[in-house]
């Protein structure tokens, strides 16, 4: 039997595992835009009645600590999750994360004749990860880890993607975006005190070199849309208008997050095409290539279909 317990101060277990598109500690496929694009950031999945009761959020940071160590991670709420478990996966490390190395939580305590540790049964508390900002920037090179409590390297077809977090705001922004991205080149800014929505954009020769979007609790822009900006050889006047608006004028342009890897196919394609009559995954492979390939998609696209509102009638 397994060692780890439960109790009072560790309530919940917790299982580790990989993700669809990932392998091991993303020596290889963290440098894959394709294989990047769907799980892009460590996560925890956890019952919504578990969630409620640690006071954590869908889409907000927590702490997972057990008696070993402690990660950071996206909160994933889920139906499907077994109630008292929790479930992150073990991809991320130091290279492309902060506070993420899942087997940090992980006891030594291993099997006497395989050596296989006790990774799917670690004793563990889940508390919100509380912040003062998020936000996010993208480079064409890939930047040095920032001064920051949350971050995560991404990458991209064209560009690097830094997801973003803090406890406390920068006195100057600008300056903070600046020393992040770089300050060569044209610079144009959007600022909201207020709101606290800050945007930024460089500009090289025409050509968008980096941007950073921050805001403490406003929605914050479509990455893919933006991620599709550094392919562009100029930007547009129209481009550089919707890059500090946050979303293109066209929007049908914002695909959403991917879905698809092979196909690059996001969810409001998918969206649309359910809300147009492809009522299984077959029917939407047939519009949109989406399942077509490897398959290991099929699953979540099958969920789209079954989740999605049911026809208005005329």
């Amino acid at each position: 039997p397994p060692q780890g317990a439960t109790s009072q101060a560790f309530p919940l277990t917790l299982n580790t595992g990989r993700v669809r598109d990932h392998w091991h500690t993303m020596t290889r496929t963290g440098r894959s835009a394709r294989l990047s694009a769907h799980a892009f950031e460590p996560y925890l999945e956890i019952h919504p009645e578990d969630a409620r009761h640690c006071g954590v959020i869908a889409d907000g940071l927590a702490r997972i600590e057990s008696a070993e160590g402690a990660m950071v991670a996206r909160v994933r709420v889920v139906s499907e999750q077994q109630r008292g478990c929790v479930f992150a996966p073990m991809h991320w490390s130091d290279a492309f994360a902060a506070r993420a190395r899942v087997n940090a939580l992980v006891a030594a305590h291993v099997d006497p004749i395989s050596g296989q540790p006790e990774s799917k049964q670690t004793p563990v508390r889940v508390e919100p990860f509380a912040v003062a900002w998020r936000g996010f920037a993208m480079t064409r090179e890939r930047i040095a880890a920032p001064d920051a409590q949350y971050w995560v390297a991404v990458r991209g077809r064209d560009h690097w993607r830094l997801e973003l977090a803090g406890k406390e705001a920068p006195a100057d922004w600008q300056a903070w975006a600046q020393a992040l991205v770089g300050e060569g080149g044209e610079w144009s800014a959007y600022l909201d005190p207020g709101a606290g929505v800050h945007r930024f954009a460089r500009i090289v020769e025409g050509r968008l070199a980096a941007c950073v979007f921050v805001a403490r609790e406003a929605p914050l822009p479509a990455r893919e849309w933006l991620g599709g900006l550094f392919a562009a050889e100029s930007l547009s006047a129209s481009d550089r208008l919707s890059l500090l608006a946050g979303g293109p004028r066209d929007a049908g342009a914002d695909i959403g997050p991917i879905v698809c890897s092979c196909f690059g196919v996001g969810r409001r394609q998918i969206e649309a095409v359910i809300a147009a009559g492809a009522a299984s995954v077959e029917a939407i492979g047939a519009r949109l290539k989406a399942g077509g390939n490897c398959g290991s998609c099929k699953s979540e696209l099958a969920r789209l279909v079954e989740t999605a509102p049911a026809p208005r009638m005329a």
